[in-house]
């Protein structure tokens, strides 16, 4: 069975079609402010 589903990561050029822009810009603040180890779920 095929899928028509694309798992394929957002292009810093493409439009933000979800508005999920501020939380991706949190979560790559986060994980450059945290120590390690960390763990993240999504």
């Amino acid at each position: 069975m095929k899928s028509n589903i694309i798992d394929i990561p957002r292009q810093h050029t493409q439009k933000d079609l979800f508005g999920i822009e501020a939380y991706q810009n949190a979560l790559i603040k986060y994980i450059r402010l945290t120590d390690t180890p960390i763990t993240i779920a999504l």
